[in-house]
């Protein structure tokens, strides 16, 4: 497996996260005798700004990876159309 690859898949298993982010401030705000609204709306807010960046950089990673085996596609093409070449001759 390439760098490439297991970087989006990490990226992938971190953006499963916000499931345990969401269940936390669940609990917490479930748990609390008084609810401060903007300190769940502040948290929540970080939140969607962090998977914001977390979703960006695995839809990048997963960019770089498509591109990466494009690449590696095209490098196999060519060495067996160079092969079939200089068999033919």
């Amino acid at each position: 497996m390439n760098h490439k690859q297991f970087d989006l898949e990490q990226g992938i298993l971190n953006c499963w996260n916000i499931c345990e982010d969401m269940k936390i401030i669940a609990e917490n705000v479930l748990e609390a005798k008084t609810v401060d609204r903007d300190k769940v709306a502040n948290m929540l807010l970080g939140m969607a700004e962090l998977y914001q960046l977390k979703f960006e950089k695995t839809f990048s990673d997963f960019e770089a990876t498509l591109k990466y085996f494009h690449e590696q596609k095209e490098q196999i093409r060519n060495a067996i159309k160079t092969v079939e070449e200089r068999h033919l001759f």
